[in-house]
């Protein structure tokens, strides 16, 4: 199945520096996708509260790797993910 473009308006990373560090943390922290927080960016404190979520969800917590993957399968499944 091939990844569909994006529908949402998105924001280039190269916009400012904070952008290329968030997205470039990201990458390397959580997923190499970055097109949701292209689309988040249009909303700067949105993204910063979600992005600051997103870092201690996986890197300030102390959740086992093993437990936190539970949590993803869990989570995909609540939610009617079909990946």
């Amino acid at each position: 199945m091939s990844i569909q473009k994006c529908l949402l308006r998105q924001v280039d990373e190269g916009q400012s520096v904070e952008l290329q560090r968030m997205f470039q943390a990201w990458r390397a922290k959580a997923f190499d996708d970055v097109q949701l927080l292209r689309a988040l960016a249009q909303r700067p404190d949105l993204m910063k509260a979600i992005f600051a979520f997103m870092k201690y969800l996986y890197v300030d917590a102390s959740v086992e790797p093993t437990l936190m993957e539970m949590l993803r399968i869990k989570s995909a499944w609540a939610a009617k993910c079909r990946h």
